[in-house]
């Protein structure tokens, strides 16, 4: 199962500050606190008031970076009924186009064909699991993914799953 760091989980006295306030203001204490230097800007659908529809932020990447970029934008979107479902992100800027998929990357592909990362999967996801966290384990993946680029091999740890339907092979039944 994958983890987050347990400084950006909603532990037992931020599900009391969410009580108390609202889950996007704990939320968004803990971006600010843990993802300042990502520099995030959050997104909304017009009239949408209690809560966010994504956020957008930069993350740099070490050498010999990413398509030649040494930073690349990166937009999380937040599912309408998060935080049952975990949010996607996308490599924005530069943006990978579908000939780029490749499962060895841990990525998947969204209904539009368009490549998101494959930080967890949907099944390991809790709802004490943050948009900080998202962020966080994001960097990692864009670093990576640069070294997968430059080497054609992921490094570090990770779980198979079906390059169609997404799952863990144990679980794929395509």
């Amino acid at each position: 199962m994958a983890r987050f760091p347990e400084d950006v989980c909603i532990n037992a006295e931020r599900w009391a500050l969410i009580r108390s306030s609202s889950r996007l203001a704990v939320e968004m204490d803990l971006i600010e606190t843990w993802c300042p230097a990502l520099r995030p800007t959050y997104f909304r659908a017009p009239n949408n008031d209690d809560r966010i529809d994504g956020i957008r932020y930069r993350v740099p990447v070490e050498a010999p970076g990413l398509h030649g970029h040494d930073t690349v934008r990166l937009e999380m979107v937040v599912p309408e009924d998060y935080p049952a479902s975990v949010p996607r992100i996308y490599l924005h800027t530069p943006e990978l186009p579908a000939s780029a998929f490749d499962a060895r990357a841990h990525m998947y592909r969204d209904s539009e064909d368009r490549i998101h990362m494959c930080i967890l999967f949907p099944e390991d996801w809790t709802e004490d699991y943050t948009m900080a966290g998202m962020m966080i384990r994001s960097v990692l993946w864009v670093n990576k993914y640069a070294e997968f680029l430059r080497t054609g091999i992921w490094p570090g740890r990770g779980q198979a799953h079906c390059t169609k339907c997404g799952k863990r092979l144990e679980a794929c039944t395509c």
